[in-house]
């Protein structure tokens, strides 16, 4: 059996070209460094603030458009993605958040998944997490890709559940906006939920196709700037488009 470190190399290994891309070829050295010091890795979380492409992301990473994207606000509920042999969609649903002990469970009709994930609480049905079971080789020796919904909009039960979830994952990856410099909310998040629930983050910066080589590099550094109080983590440029 694969063992759990080479799990998340191997979840590494699938973005490493993207960061020698950019000339960060010590960023693969530093996670695989804190990855050797990981016991039962398997979670990979993806957060951060609301449409900065984290579903488009994952979707690429997957090759396969499985987590709902949308114009609006998408990801509404924690979706974890794990191998299996055939298609399989199963949602968790109920009012965990109002105090509710456990939650109901059922499988759904795959095509239906956006029905139960996209949405206000009433709409996806008390929705709180989907788990969808896909026979991708990214993830045959065992990682669990785990998306979370967008936090920093009006609806504050999308960063509770982000939360919530954050305890469960091996290895944080946080999701910012190469069009913008990082928020004030997304550095707080971060900050006091992130690095301090997770001991393994990555911080990505996606859509970085939008700007210049140079552009890029200062925008990396700011970024780097703004987070060296938070025990400096390992920054890599992205696209979901290319």
């Amino acid at each position: 059996m694969t063992s759990d470190s080479k799990k998340i190399r191997s979840f590494i290994k699938q973005l490493s070209p993207i960061i020698q891309q950019y000339g960060k070829h010590t960023v693969v050295n530093e996670v695989s460094k804190s990855i050797d010091r990981i016991d039962n890795a398997t979670s990979i979380l993806f957060c951060g603030e609301f449409k900065r492409g984290k579903s488009s992301l994952i979707n690429a990473i997957l090759g396969e458009n499985i987590c709902p994207t949308d114009i609006g606000i998408a990801t509404a509920v924690v979706t974890r993605i794990v191998y299996g042999s055939t298609k399989k969609a199963i949602r968790y649903y109920g009012d965990i958040l109002e105090g509710e002990k456990s939650l109901n469970k059922e499988e759904i009709v795959w095509d239906d998944i956006q029905n139960y994930t996209v949405g206000d609480v009433i709409s996806i049905g008390s929705t709180v997490q989907m788990d969808l079971y896909y026979p991708s080789e990214f993830l045959k020796d065992g990682i669990v890709i785990i998306d979370t919904p967008g936090i920093g909009g009006l609806d504050s039960r999308h960063a509770n559940l982000t939360a919530m979830a954050l305890p469960y994952a091996d290895v944080a990856v946080f999701i910012t906006d190469a069009s913008e410099p990082m928020t004030e909310s997304e550095l707080k998040f971060y900050e006091k939920k992130v690095s301090s629930r997770v001991k393994n983050t990555i911080v990505l910066v996606n859509k970085s196709d939008i700007l210049s080589q140079d552009v890029l590099q200062t925008h990396i550094e700011t970024t780097r700037n703004t987070l060296l109080s938070t025990g400096n983590p390992p920054i890599v440029a992205v696209s979901a488009m290319n």
